[in-house]
Order: structure tokens, then sequence, then C-alpha cells
């Protein structure tokens, strides 16, 4: 909610009568506790540019690295120490967690179709799981013989399994969920039926 609250407030102080100002508010809990509202924290990171140049793909400057990330709304500059750079991160990008996501924005910017395709070092073979591959295959054969497959949640509610079929939840081999959040995702059924030209699940 206070990511929310910050996004929000940012956006539209655009159009205030004294623009980008926002007013605060106390917040006052339940249990006495008080807060103001909006916080709209700003936080720093330091990570290298050798990092993101490796991650990327490119060899660019460490001041270059700054005003890619600078574009990106992340005020960035070197701190002198080897090849860090101080980024600061706004209320308004709650997306950047960790070095990576910065990495990630420094490789937008610079632009994705400018970075130089290279081989990877590492000569590997992809290959299908052999699950999957049967799985693949028995979907073909089963859908030429009449049957419908449906793509169903992977968790049901207990009114699904049992309720509904006129059975009772113990004469099922389904797995309860402990804690469930909603009564529509109460635990998973272990069963696996077929039928001709209906909806099942055959997966």
């Amino acid at each position: 909610a206070k990511i929310v609250l910050d996004i929000i407030v940012t956006t539209f102080s655009e159009y205030c009568a004294q623009p980008f100002t926002v007013e605060q508010a106390e917040v006052v809990y339940p249990d006495g506790k008080t807060c103001i509202y909006p916080e709209l924290a700003y936080r720093k990171e330091k990570l290298s540019a050798e990092f993101i140049n490796k991650k990327v793909g490119i060899s660019e400057s460490t001041e270059r690295i700054a005003q890619l990330l600078t574009r990106m709304c992340l005020l960035s500059q070197p701190t002198g120490v080897r090849d860090e750079i101080e980024v600061e991160i706004p209320p308004t990008r709650p997306d950047v967690i960790h070095a990576c996501d910065i990495m990630e924005d420094a490789a937008i910017a610079y632009g994705f179709n400018n970075i130089t395709r290279t081989t990877p070092p590492t000569y590997t073979v992809a290959n299908q799981f052999p699950l999957n591959k049967l799985t693949e295959l028995l979907r073909q054969d089963m859908a030429a013989a009449g049957f419908t497959e449906a793509l169903n949640f992977a968790l049901c509610s207990q009114e699904d399994i049992a309720d509904k079929l006129g059975k009772k939840i113990s004469q099922t081999r389904a797995i309860h969920i402990s804690n469930p959040k909603t009564a529509e995702f109460q635990l998973e059924s272990a069963e696996i039926s077929f039928s001709n030209s209906v909806c099942t699940d055959y997966s």
C-alpha cells in the first residue's frame, strides 16, 4: 500500500498548484503508533561498472554507464573508488530491488539491439525432458481419440471435488493445504480422470 501511495502522489504532484509538492498526513494506528505518509523514501545502491559490462555483454566506461542509468531515472555517478557507481533509487521505482535490476536498466538504456551477439563460451546441447516428450505424444493421441484437455488450477476447493460430486472429503485422495488463503484453493486433488467428449484433465 505504501508503494502504491508513493507512486500515485508522485505522479499527480505534477498537476498541483505548486508542482511536485505533496502534503503529508499523520496516520494513527489502533495501538497508538503514529506514522507519516507518504514516506517517499530514497535509497542508494553501489555496484561496479565491471559487473554491468560483464552481465550485459558490453564494454563501456564507468562514466558512460552512470549516464545510461541516469537516463532511466536512476540518478547515478561514479564514486571515484575504482569502477564503483552510486545509484539513487527514487520511490517511483519500487521494481528496482537489487543489482540485477539496475543492470537491466543499463541494458535497456544502451539498447538491446546495440548489444553484439556472441556465442556462449560453454558448449551445451539442449534436450527435452523425457516426461515432457511423453506428455506431448500422449496429448496428440488423446486428442485424436476424441478427448478434450482442460488445463485447470492445481489447487481447488473441497466443494469442487467432494460436495458437488456427492462424495465425502475423506473418500477422495486429496492433499490438504494447512493454511489456505481462500476457499477456492483449499486442497490439491490427486485423482486423474478420463472421459470421452468432455473436459478432462489428463496431463
